[in-house]
């Protein structure tokens, strides 16, 4: 066991010297340098951002608002508001919170599956050092927009419906793509349903529980448009048959590398 009371001072002196060293580096660099500030910008807005954003992350104000412009009741709003109210540049600022947090995670973790592979391949060596290796040149190598287009993300309500679906299942089979899309099909609109809510809660729309453009009814049969790009769809009516359903549906991506879709049919949207 080592004593601190042994280590030389020098050695405490040279780690800070190397220190000033790379500091006085990166002040040389006009890219390291604008880098770090902006690394010190958002640390300070997300350790303020109850401060500095003008609404609450979730507050619903006015939906559809244009940037740089002023809502109905005199709220200005920089960067607008979404389809929801929800003021765009709040989101950000409170957002700063999450990406300064899972982005070190994230990176930390690479940090530790690549260590625990490089030191798991030296000390084992022969075919497993072979086996680690190769592993590790294929995620190298792997195209990163590939990647991303492979990454399953919910990406909101309304959002096949909306975000012309053809041209996605096009490129898919143009480019032979194996993608599957999961559609919960609630036959709704919750954006608008909530917005109205929000900014009419008296309003007669509600009155009559049928406010306009909230339901999609009836709702298209999905399934079949994958299959007019040349994939494959299936309509899951039953929760029962739902893990079944996604057991051929990852076996089809993976297996046959085709774009698969499923119509998941839920209870409508309230």
């Amino acid at each position: 066991m080592t004593d601190r009371s042994l280590i030389p001072a020098s050695t405490y002196g040279n780690a800070l010297l190397r220190a000033l060293k790379s500091f006085g580096l990166l002040r040389e660099s006009i890219v390291g340098m604008i880098g770090a500030g902006l690394i010190l910008f958002w640390i300070i807005v997300a350790i303020f951002a109850p401060l500095i954003a003008p609404y609450p992350p979730n507050a619903t104000i006015a939906p559809f608002v244009m940037p740089w412009s002023t809502g109905p009741d005199g709220e200005f709003f920089l960067l607008g508001t979404d389809m929801i109210g929800r003021d765009i540049l709040s989101r950000i600022i409170w957002g700063s919170r999450t990406v300064l947090l899972y982005a070190p995670l994230a990176t930390l973790a690479a940090y530790v599956v690549g260590i625990a592979m490089g030191l798991a391949a030296g000390y084992l060596r022969g075919r497993a050092d072979d086996i680690l290796s190769r592993i590790g040149d294929i995620i190298l190598s792997f195209p990163v927009l590939v990647l991303y287009i492979l990454i399953i993300a919910t990406i909101g309500d309304g959002s096949y419906f909306f975000g012309n679906p053809m041209a996605a299942h096009y490129c898919a089979r143009a480019y032979d793509l194996p993608i599957l899309f999961i559609v919960v099909n609630n036959h709704g609109w919750g954006a608008v349903r909530r917005a109205t809510k929000a900014m009419y809660p008296d309003g007669k729309a509600l009155t009559g529980n049928d406010i306009p453009l909230s339901r999609i009814d009836p709702a298209p049969d999905y399934e079949m448009i994958i299959e007019a790009c040349g994939g494959y769809g299936e309509r899951v009516t039953d929760p029962d048959a739902l893990p079944d359903a996604l057991a051929r549906a990852v076996k089809m991506v993976r297996e046959e590398r085709r774009q698969v879709l499923l119509n998941v049919v839920v209870s409508e949207v309230v």
